[in-house]
């Protein structure tokens, strides 16, 4: 299995990367973040910016449950 990056093909894709290394993503990282943040900033900030910057980058597709069943 290959682990180079997808997005910048330079060095090996990890969360770490991925998250806050990739130059491939600098602009959508200040976006969220309104600088390139370390990995602390991330994971201490809104899960929301998270879901939302892999969203952006092509990396997730969040799932949402199914309505409820009608009631009877």
């Amino acid at each position: 299995m290959n682990s180079t990056c997808r997005a910048c093909g330079e060095e090996e894709e990890d969360v770490e990367h991925l998250l806050v290394g990739c130059p491939a993503h600098v602009a959508a990282r200040a976006g969220f973040w309104g600088h390139c943040p370390t990995l602390e900033e991330v994971f201490s900030g809104p899960a929301e910016h998270v879901i939302n910057f892999l969203r952006r980058v092509g990396r997730v597709q969040v799932a949402t449950d199914p309505p409820p069943p009608a009631a009877p």
